[in-house]
């Protein structure tokens, strides 16, 4: 193809620079932006989603809960566990200082 980049329609045209911008040029990026901005504007208004979808956010929101007080337990069960070995090693350490002392 040998005519000059001025005279191929842009959507044509997908050249490294389209590429490394995920292969849209401008006008289509200003279009999938405004088109991004509008579901976005619609997620937040809770008058503009369906009842399924707000099912769905309450059950992610549910889950993100459940996960986080998981987590909490699980930090607090390796803090008890830490706790607990230090115990251990302290009490192995009075221990071994009395066997050296009987010896």
């Amino acid at each position: 193809d040998k005519r000059d980049k001025a005279d191929v329609d842009p959507k044509e045209r997908r050249g490294e620079d389209d590429l490394l911008a995920g292969g849209y040029d401008e006008e289509e990026r200003i279009e999938i932006t405004a088109q991004q901005e509008e579901q976005l504007l619609k997620e937040d208004d809770p008058r503009q989603t369906s009842g399924q979808e707000r099912k769905q956010m309450m059950a992610a929101l549910a889950s993100a809960s459940i996960l986080e007080g998981a987590k909490a337990r699980s930090d607090q069960s390796i803090e008890e566990l830490k706790m607990s070995n230090e115990q251990l090693l302290s009490r192995m350490d009075h221990l071994i200082g009395q066997m050296e002392r009987c010896e």
